[in-house]
């Protein structure tokens, strides 16, 4: 399993249509940054360990995750994937991931809960890299958006085409060179 959180830039450019991007800097230095708003993406991406059968959750957000909202999340994964199979995170080092309430808490989960931390600066490790990936290269591909309402409908499309091809997010996990 998966879980990684994506900041993302919120905002509109020059001629006013909404975009979702990399947090930081608009990339044309000439456009208003009048407005943006930072929010996050959340990717999910759950492997059975038998390689049966795969999931997606996403949410978008206003705002950044802290950790009690993590811990929240984290801790409805074991509702959401029935409990009776051990659940492996694989994050990257966001501060709210490897604080010190975060790392109390999952080493008190030890029996159902493992976490595992994905190198700095190695998004080609992460399954969540390619969702995020395809999401651009389909969905969101020279898209115009009048408002991020629209913006985040057609990311949620997205999520929902991925959804309904389980083998898109094993090639993610192949992708970035791990297996089950």
């Amino acid at each position: 399993m998966d879980l990684l959180c994506r900041r993302v830039r919120r905002g509109t450019d020059p001629t006013g249509a909404s975009y979702l991007g990399a947090q930081g800097p608009h990339p044309d230095p000439s456009a208003s940054d009048a407005g943006p708003q930072a929010g996050l993406a959340g990717g999910v991406c759950c492997y059975r360990p038998d390689g049966s059968d795969a999931r997606l959750a996403f949410h978008l957000r206003e705002g950044a995750y802290d950790t009690d909202q993590l811990l929240g999340v984290v801790g409805g994964l074991q509702r959401l994937l029935g409990g009776s199979w051990p659940v492996i995170v694989v994050w990257d080092n966001l501060p709210a991931h490897t604080s010190i309430a975060m790392r109390a808490w999952a080493a008190a989960q030890h029996e159902w809960l493992q976490i595992e931390y994905l190198p700095a600066y190695a998004p080609d490790l992460n399954p969540v890299e390619g969702l995020w990936a395809n999401l651009k290269g389909v969905e969101l591909a020279n898209r115009a958006c009048g408002s991020l309402e629209e913006l985040a409908a057609a990311a949620e499309q997205g999520v929902g085409r991925v959804r309904g091809e389980p083998e898109l997010l094993f090639s993610f996990l192949h992708q970035a060179g791990l297996s089950l």
